[in-house]
């Protein structure tokens, strides 16, 4: 043992003069006398330059500064093929090697917050490349290969590297170091998360990338630098959530997973970057970007919705995200009303929370009820949301509330009813028909108030026009529907077809009325929409058939419709004058 001690001292004393030599010629290289002696080169240096810095061991570069850089950028590479030498060949225990190894990055990463603060940015550059080549390799080879380190560990390693240089660039505004230390960063934690098969440990280290980067991108501008970021962690979520909905279960390499943490880890993106994003627009009040608007896209589908999907593959712990997806969406819509009362500026942050908002509101009240109970649900959201786009005056929330009325029309039975009644063989209505016929009622009455109560509120321009005719549409197709299914009931077999060329035919004069009565334009045009449908079903249907009744009611029926629409939109309306727009951008 002792003689062994003995060699090792020798060949670390050997290093230390090898080390010193090249220290001789790199000084020389950098301008200082190949002949002098120290207390002489030290005593001349400090009568020409007595204002020389002393904060940094390493001397300023000048003229040969690229040949100096790519000197140091040479020997620091060197020195860690030394310790990796030294840990292969059994000199250094595994352990030993790597914490000097890690030791050296270090080093390299102060000298470049040394030489950032001395002002030589080049240097610093050079030192935190050479600190992020050091490490980031060795925390890999000694995680996948070595198994020096256990998973846990290096994913502190690495995220306090990857912190360290980070820092380092942002304090003294090196974007190039920046850069690297977050593609270097993010691209060992895939290459760790593959190697190891942990991965929820490193989706939520990159998830962690992620948002620091984001917040620190705000304070120095380095937008480009979100991006890969974002992705690495959306990438990550992705595969977890792939993994973790396999049928079968997770490949063999990969059993270790667990659906209730993927399930947390994918909820975690979602609420970090949606959180992220909601406390930087309302703290600095500033409109959301572009990277916002596609990251929150991104995190909902695949945060929110692989949550989701997990649930489901589970088989359990849907209601808790339906709960969790309505808090969401409660605080969305609070974020939303934050800019309610600002000028345009605010508009766009308005329109971008409660987006998001509406979306998790109707998967979150899918996920915890279905039939008449979703239906009942959805309308009140639909008629609320209405309601406050009339109060404020917002085109947005009117088109939410056309939103949440026409999901709540697939819940109620009006879209069953609908097709049956004037597209299929009959018109029953689905069972129970009560339940059914009031769903029906519900919805239609509902879309018919709040298309009739916006035109009135004064929200008349085109963007208001759209969520209006959805409107109307439903509520004419729910009560068409009704009254050719309560027809059909009371009459006798065989007067399908007359009955549905008759409602056609009402509809369209009662649209045209309510155009002549009210000046909705959109009635108007609807009412012509409804007089093709009819038209085209007896010209389509009715007339190969070759049966007299139905092509009786039907070519009268369309007669008449076509002569009364056209003389009702002949005539002048009861509300005139031009449009005006609400003012939201």
């Amino acid at each position: 043992m002792t003689d062994r001690v003995d060699l090792l001292e020798e060949r670390v004393a050997a290093l230390s003069a090898a080390v010193a030599a090249l220290e001789g010629r790199l000084g020389a290289l950098e301008g200082r006398p190949a002949a002098a002696r120290p207390a002489e080169a030290g005593a001349e240096a400090a009568a020409a330059r007595p204002e020389a810095d002393e904060a940094t061991a390493l001397p300023t570069v000048a003229g040969s500064a690229p040949a100096v850089l790519a000197g140091r950028a040479f020997l620091g590479v060197g020195g860690a093929f030394l310790f990796r030498t030294l840990t292969e060949a059994g000199t250094l225990p595994h352990a030993a090697g790597v914490a000097l190894g890690l030791t050296y990055a270090a080093a390299w990463i102060l000298a470049a917050d040394r030489s950032g603060r001395a002002g030589r940015r080049a240097d610093a550059v050079l030192h935190s490349f050479l600190g992020l080549a050091v490490s980031l390799p060795l925390l890999w080879e000694s995680t996948a290969r070595l198994q020096a380190l256990s998973p846990g560990a290096a994913a502190g390693l690495l995220a306090a590297v990857g912190v360290a240089v980070f820092s380092v660039a942002w304090r003294h505004d090196l974007a190039s170091a920046a850069w690297a230390a977050t593609l270097g960063a993010v691209g060992t934690a895939w290459a760790l998360l593959l190697a190891t098969a942990r991965i929820e440990l490193f989706t939520v280290l990159l998830i962690g990338f992620g948002a620091a980067t984001l917040w620190a991108t705000y304070g120095r501008r380095w937008h480009g630098l979100r991006w890969p970021a974002a992705l690495g962690a959306d990438l990550a979520v992705l595969a977890l959530v792939t993994l973790g909905a396999r049928p079968g279960g997770p490949p063999a390499a990969w059993t270790g997973l667990s659906p209730g943490r993927a399930v947390a880890v994918a909820l975690l993106l979602f609420v970090v970057y949606a959180g992220s994003f909601a406390a930087r627009t309302l703290a600095r009040r500033r409109d959301v970007n572009v990277f916002e608007v596609f990251q929150t896209a991104a995190v909902l589908l695949v945060g929110y919705g692989g949550a989701v999907r997990l649930a489901q593959a589970a088989g359990s712990g849907e209601r808790a995200l339906g709960v969790a997806a309505l808090v969401l969406a409660a605080l969305a819509y609070g974020a939303s009303f934050g800019f309610v009362s600002r000028e345009a500026p605010g508009a766009r942050n308005f329109a971008f929370f409660s987006s998001l908002a509406i979306v998790l509101a109707l998967t979150g009240g899918g996920l915890l009820a279905s039939g008449p109970t979703l239906a009942v649900g959805w309308t009140l959201f639909g008629l609320a949301a209405a309601l406050l786009g009339v109060r404020f005056g917002r085109r947005s929330l009117l088109v939410h509330g056309a939103g949440y009325l026409a999901a709540a029309s697939v819940p109620s039975g009006l879209v069953g009813a609908g097709l049956a009644a004037f597209s299929g063989p009959g018109a029953p209505l689905p069972s129970p028909p009560g339940a059914a016929a009031g769903g029906v009622a519900l919805v239609a009455a509902a879309c018919w108030a709040v298309s009739v109560g916006s035109r009135r509120s004064g929200l008349k321009d085109g963007a208001a026009w759209a969520p209006r005719t959805l409107l109307l549409a439903i509520a004419a197709a729910g009560a068409g529907a009704a009254l050719v299914a309560l027809s059909v009931r009371a009459l006798p077999p065989g007067s399908l077809a007359p009955v549905r060329a008759t409602v056609f035919a009402a509809a369209a004069v009662g649209l045209a009325a309510l155009r002549a009565r009210t000046g909705a334009a959109e009635a108007g045009g609807l009412a012509w929409c409804v007089l093709v449908a009819a038209a085209a079903r007896v010209v389509l249907q009715d007339l190969p058939d070759g049966r007299p009744l139905p092509l009786f009611a039907g070519f009268v029926a369309c007669g008449l419709g076509l002569l009364v629409v056209g003389r009702l939109r002949s005539k002048p309306t009861a509300v005139a004058g031009p449009s005006e727009p609400s003012g939201e951008g």
